[in-house]
């Protein structure tokens, strides 16, 4: 086998405006299809060709240095971001989309703050 270089993984990354405003640790995306199950009088036909979403979880956000903006306030003032994670076949995963919840949990005895933060968008595309 030839030399190969090995792939490289990033963390994902919440851009605004073109700036990027945070990486994100410990995340989950699941890609949806948008299909449904069609039944006739037989039973199962097929299945509906939907609309392709994608929703991501994240466990930690790290703010980048000297921004203001933050994801609870993205998420405040309803605004788009673009999220990139993943390498697929050399490109970028694309993903714009909206935050729609930040739930933190926190624990005074081991002083302790968790955040998971939640983004639904559209269908992604390779850049």
């Amino acid at each position: 086998m030839a030399n190969a270089r090995p792939a490289r993984i990033r963390h994902a990354s919440i851009y605004l405006k073109g700036r990027k405003i945070a990486e994100c640790h410990s995340s989950n995306l699941d890609v949806n299809s948008g299909d449904e199950r069609m039944f006739g009088d037989e039973g199962y036909i097929g299945h509906t060709d939907g609309a392709s979403t994608n929703d991501a979880s994240f466990d930690c956000v790290i703010p980048v240095a000297g921004m203001e903006t933050d994801v609870e306030g993205a998420l405040e003032r309803k605004e788009y971001v673009d999220l990139a994670s993943g390498i697929v076949n050399g490109k970028i995963r694309k993903v714009t989309g909206r935050f729609v919840k930040c739930s933190y949990k926190s624990d005074a005895k081991t002083g302790s703050l968790d955040g998971s933060f939640n983004f639904e968008g559209g269908k992604a595309t390779r850049v």
